[in-house]
């Protein structure tokens, strides 16, 4: 079988196993039966983000709590990994802070696009899940990753800080909200997640370089990593870089491109790895590039190669069948 591609450590877990624990839920069969190590804690591994969610979903199911805001209540980075933990400590400010959580947060997971964006004169931290908030599990996760990175940030505001607003995709939890978020105002079902950081003036997440090259890579690069958002736009790269839509325009212009194209062509690369490399569905690959129906992914995607995803995915199957290929697991 091929690989999934999204993937989490093993250490994301161990909140939730605490919280279990907490509750004498009896975990480890729980976890076996998603094709988890019953050892749990012992070690970091990777494992396919699908089977940690469906974990998580049985065990919120089985202790009826909000699995995923008591397991970000008690994680803990410095217990978890001591080495960026120290280099977090060390951070001469929120700014500094910032950077740093932007370079390492991939080291936990792959399956979380996290990008900084301005919304009205407000700076925002802003996530999304590579999957749908519909997916079992997805709503729990997405609260524990709300109050992890929260969290990382406290020691850099001011003491008793509250977010005076919250973006959650996840709809209102049953059970009401902490104290420490009493006095905040929550958007639910939104695009995306989000909370503010109050950055010093002047500041801007992302500086351009002055060489053309280098900015057109670090733009393709930032292209490469956000085109599967939805909100992919001209207008949303501009607030990311700091700029206007039209000098972004014009910018490209310079080195013979334009947005759509740039877009398209992210869109179409991520595409064609997604279909030759996993087994998500289509209308899983849709998802992850972009589209919320798979009748508009395929539409685009036939635009792009001339065939559908499914005929591409065929097509390419063959192609490795032909010449022998094998996965490095060993499998076709």
């Amino acid at each position: 079988m091929i690989q999934k591609i999204a993937i989490t450590s093993s250490m994301n877990l161990d909140p939730f196993i605490e919280v279990c624990e907490e509750h004498g839920v009896a975990w480890r069969n729980v976890a076996e039966n998603h094709g988890l190590p019953r050892d749990g804690t012992a070690g970091i591994r990777w494992i396919p983000t699908q089977f940690a969610m469906s974990f998580v979903h049985e065990l919120a199911t089985i202790t009826g709590e909000p699995l995923g805001r008591l397991a970000g209540e008690r994680y803990d980075l410095a217990k978890l990994n001591p080495l960026i933990a120290e280099e977090l400590a060390q951070a001469g400010g929120l700014e500094q802070a910032f950077e740093l959580v932007m370079k390492h947060f991939p080291d936990s997971s792959n399956d979380t696009l996290l990008w900084p964006e301005k919304v009205d004169g407000q700076w925002m931290l802003c996530f999304r899940a590579i999957y749908p908030i519909t997916l079992a599990g997805a709503s729990h996760a997405e609260w524990f990753r709300l109050i992890v990175l929260m969290s990382l940030f406290r020691p850099f505001l001011p003491k008793g800080w509250q977010p005076k607003e919250l973006w959650l995709c996840s709809p209102p939890p049953k059970k009401p909200l902490p104290s420490y978020l009493s006095k905040t105002k929550v958007r639910y079902s939104a695009p995306h997640s989000a909370f503010p950081l109050p950055f010093a003036e002047g500041y801007c997440p992302f500086v351009a370089p002055s060489e053309p090259s280098a900015w057109l890579d670090s733009l393709l690069a930032l292209a490469s990593t956000y085109a599967g958002m939805p909100e992919f736009s001209v207008h949303w790269l501009s607030r990311l870089t700091n700029t206007t839509p039209r000098t972004l325009q014009r910018q490209l212009k310079k080195h013979g491109l334009h947005f759509n194209q740039v877009r398209n062509e992210a869109r179409y690369s991520q595409a064609k790895a997604l279909l030759s490399s996993t087994e998500m569905t289509v209308m899983e690959i849709a998802w992850r590039t972009g589209y919320s129906d798979s009748a508009n992914f395929n539409r685009a995607f036939r635009a792009w190669a001339g065939v559908t995803a499914r005929q591409y995915r065929e097509q390419h199957s063959r192609s490795r069948k032909a010449t022998g290929y094998q996965s490095p697991s060993g499998h076709q």
